[in-house]
């Protein structure tokens, strides 16, 4: 969970509404420890007595829409829209991405992402942020819904630049979940716009090999086993002298190189 003031950001799995785990980096930066395909909401919350209203931004692109946040208040966010009276919340889905400098710069399921394409690979980490601006109502109490469609798509042209990690790492965006969190609107509502900006907070996401890679999170320990196993010199000596080179009318029934001496069938 992220803080500013007495406003707060966080990631939260939309299957089990657990929130991901954080790592404060040495940059300053939170990080939500998080990995592909899995799918998420935001969830914010305010102990502010003001009346706010929020903008959201994932990847760097506006998720389009304005929402209300009042004192004592907790609000689950995703992708929103509102079709036939029936306000919609979709889900956002972290998906492993691969930026080349001289490829495609996203995966779309055409090449393993894992593969080692050499030091000239550049990894992103996503990020979400939250601006809280004062509330104005524009206008109070209407009965009137009408529909209202998302068009935020997944930012693969753009994709915010967090960390730069070495080659096979994996690196994170976010694309469009299939969860959705729908509500009925009955009643009356007041449409609302942002006045004065209060404040932002940033919470950046990457995936746990990838925070490893950029020294956010410490390697795991090797294990024992692990370790280089050293040959004993008496051991060496003794196989070396069982060793012979072999002459060129060999090769039809060794390979070339050094092999262990047989005795000739005459």
């Amino acid at each position: 969970m992220v803080c500013s003031g007495k406003f707060t950001l966080e990631l939260i799995d939309a299957v089990t509404n657990r929130p991901f785990t954080e790592h404060h980096g040495k940059d300053g930066k939170t990080y939500a420890e998080v990995e592909p395909e899995i799918e998420y909401f935001l969830r914010i919350s305010s102990t502010d007595p003001r009346s706010v209203c929020c903008k959201f931004s994932v990847d760097d692109k506006d998720l389009g829409y304005v929402c209300s946040l009042y004192q004592n208040n907790v609000s689950i966010r995703g992708i929103w829209s509102r079709e036939n009276g029936v306000s919609k919340m979709s889900a956002l889905k972290f998906n492993k991405l691969i930026n080349r400098r001289n490829g495609d710069s996203h995966n779309n399921n055409k090449r393993d992402t894992d593969q080692h394409w050499g030091e000239d690979n550049i990894h992103w980490t996503g990020c979400v942020e939250m601006k809280i601006y004062e509330l104005v109502i524009k206008e109070r109490m209407t009965s009137i819904y009408s529909d209202v469609s998302s068009s935020w798509s997944a930012n693969t042209d753009h994709v915010l630049k967090g960390l730069n990690l070495s080659s096979n790492k994996k690196a994170l965006n976010s694309t469009v979940g299939s969860t959705t969190i729908e509500k009925k609107l009955s009643g009356r509502q007041s449409h609302v716009s942002c006045g004065n900006h209060i404040t932002s907070i940033k919470l950046y996401y990457c995936s746990t090999v990838g925070l490893i890679a950029a020294k956010v999170l410490d390697p795991p320990p090797r294990h024992e086993d692990e370790e280089r196993q050293e040959v004993p010199r008496d051991d060496v000596s003794s196989f070396h002298k069982n060793m012979v080179k072999i002459d060129e009318d060999d090769n039809d029934e060794y390979n070339q190189g050094i092999v262990q001496k047989r005795p000739r069938i005459e």
